[in-house]
């Protein structure tokens, strides 16, 4: 339901509760109770609904709006919607602070906002001014009455039904307007909060709406009934069942189209404010009829919204996976590589950590998608990826991983190559000496030699240097004591390169990698750790961070930090998720 769009109708809201609270009020006119009868019954169930449902910030605002729209039909006075909204959103931060940077506080009222202010304009823009849809207004009734005239149905529910039928295209019409309203305004606030939209959010909607107020009101029948009578609830529930059975088969059906998501990422705050003043003048716009100043105002606002600056250099993040890897690296022509991703701590770290980062950004594709070796800790979250491949949004190039020894492949690395190439992704080896060129930037391959033979997954650990102007910085995976021999003959034979300004440091900082003679060699200005937070290794270890001290090298670990992202624009600088301040490495 998120995935497609349609999961605003999970949500106890106004749609509900004014299905439901009209249901009982116009029950208690057809018991002919007394006034104020059905105005008290109404609102006592109002508030116990509301009560029920555990009175979330939706809810909350719903319930305040329909008190408010009762009281003034109770007292004869016309209801005013700008004021019911206000008086809600100042009511329930009285009592919930928070809720003011709430996703669902910001996403109840743009919805509300885009019925009541954008949908009137999306109405003038379709139709004409006021007058012109009145008169439009005026000529379909006519015609109505005439077809009903002509046909003369000889029976309350047969009029009903004809009625309904005949006035079906004006409520659709009406239905996909009041959508794209809630749409226009609601989305800087959905794109804040989630980086993405789903494609066919609006059309799936056209199907799904009509048939809620179905729902809800055989659900509430049979809820009721069934106090009683359990059969007669069963026959009434299962109407409900059978529409629930077919949004399922909506949904199943649209993720199964091209692209059913459109990741946009992240827009700054600036963004957001600009969007919402552009959208004011284009509301204004269209009240003077300046088509012109409309449609550029428009683009302009789009434009804005999706705006997503690359980094001027290029910018690789450490993310913070837990007790696990994950890389990735963004070039400034757009070029993307995510090295690893997988942990061990935690759970499902593809959709509540990889995935996430990657939509943040707007990152649409990840051209290179790369394996040091297949253990758990370093592919889970790329298993999930691959996984999720036709409905996460994420496109990817190609799959690289190193060619093992039989001896060495694990179930994992078969399992997930034969998922890739299911999944339609290409799969290459690489090995000693291939070269990736992402724009200006170069990666390197110095381990493992295709003759290379070792008795563990980590052995094989592929190890890559990066160079990019006055930058180097040695990628290691889980590289052991042998592997760091085999990478430092080939960089003393081949590589004229006497120090690396980043050492990404091997197997989360155990004391089996890193050596001092590596160390020495390299002589990086600072190390990155990936680890998680008082994991059961102990990683990084005491012996390690000694090397690194006495080697004169500043680390950071993802532990401490969080993400860690480098950053090269004209220098090289580094910054992480809990530490503020920038760190400058010239």
């Amino acid at each position: 339901y998120q995935i497609n769009g349609i999961g605003h109708i999970l949500a106890i809201s106004g749609l509900h509760i004014t299905i439901l609270c009209t249901l009982v009020y116009q029950l208690t006119f057809l018991m002919h109770f007394p006034k104020p009868l059905p105005f008290g019954i109404t609102v006592l169930f109002l508030f116990g609904y509301g009560y029920m449902t555990g009175f979330g910030i939706s809810t909350s605002r719903a319930v305040i709006m329909m008190f408010l729209g009762l009281h003034a039909k109770e007292i004869g006075r016309s209801y005013e919607p700008f004021t019911a909204m206000a008086f809600s959103a100042i009511c329930i931060p009285l009592q919930k602070p928070y809720a003011l940077f709430s996703c669902s506080f910001l996403l109840s009222y743009g919805a509300v906002g885009g019925i009541c202010l954008v949908y009137p304009v999306c109405k003038t823009v379709l139709f004409g001014s006021k007058e012109k849809q009145m008169a439009r207004k005026r000529r379909y009734a006519r015609k109505q009455k005439e077809i009903l005239a002509n046909i003369n149905p000889n029976h309350l529910i047969f009029e009903k039904l004809l009625q309904y039928f005949l006035t079906f295209p004006q409520k659709l019409i009406d239905s996909l307007l009041m959508n794209v309203s809630v749409w226009i305004a609601t989305l800087p606030i959905t794109l804040y909060f989630f980086y993405e939209i789903p494609t066919y959010g609006i059309l799936l909607n056209l199907f799904v709406l009509p048939l809620v107020s179905v729902i809800i009101a055989f659900a509430f029948l049979g809820g009721v009934i069934g106090l009683c009578y359990l059969p007669l609830a069963d026959s009434i529930l299962f109407v409900a069942e059978i529409i629930l059975a077919f949004y399922e088969l909506l949904c199943n059906l649209f993720l199964n189209l091209p692209q059913p998501v459109q990741i946009l990422g992240c827009p700054a705050f600036w963004q957001i404010i600009l969007y919402y003043l552009l959208l004011g003048l284009i509301c204004f716009f269209v009240t003077l009829q300046k088509p012109f100043y409309t449609a550029m105002l428009g683009l302009a606002a789009v434009f804005l919204l999706l705006y997503r600056p690359l980094p001027d250099g290029f910018k690789l993040s450490m993310l913070d996976v837990g007790q696990g890897d994950g890389i990735f690296l963004q070039t400034e022509e757009g070029k993307t590589m995510l090295i690893d991703g997988g942990s061990t701590s935690v759970s499902q770290v593809g959709k509540y950590r990889i995935l996430p980062y990657l939509k943040y950004y707007g990152i649409r594709k990840v051209d290179y998608l790369l394996m040091t070796h297949p253990d758990e800790d370093h592919i889970s979250g790329q298993q999930e990826l691959i996984e999720s491949y036709h409905t996460n949004g994420i496109r990817i190039g190609s799959y690289l991983v190193p060619k093992l020894s039989e001896e060495t492949k694990n179930s994992n690395y078969q399992k997930i190559i034969i998922c890739a190439k299911k999944a339609g992704i290409p799969v290459y080896y690489i090995n000693t000496d291939d070269t990736l060129s992402l724009d200006n930037l170069t990666l390197t391959c110095l381990h493992p030699d295709r003759n290379f033979t070792g008795s563990s997954t980590n052995s094989y650990s592929v190890t890559l240097s990066l160079s990019y102007q006055d930058f180097s910085m040695l990628l290691t995976g889980d590289l052991e004591t042998r592997g760091e021999e085999a990478v430092l003959q080939r960089l003393q034979k081949e590589h004229d390169i006497s120090s690396y300004t980043v050492l990404k440091v091997a197997h989360h900082g155990s004391k089996n990698s890193t050596s001092a003679k590596f160390l020495e060699c390299l002589k990086p200005k600072v190390a990155l750790i990936s680890c998680g937070e008082k994991n059961r290794y102990g990683h990084p270890h005491t012996e390690t961070l000694k090397r690194l001290t006495n080697a004169g090298c500043d680390f950071f670990t993802t532990s401490e930090y969080g993400t860690i992202t480098i950053e090269y624009e004209h220098n090289f600088h580094l910054k992480s998720n809990i530490r503020k301040n920038l760190l400058k490495f010239m």
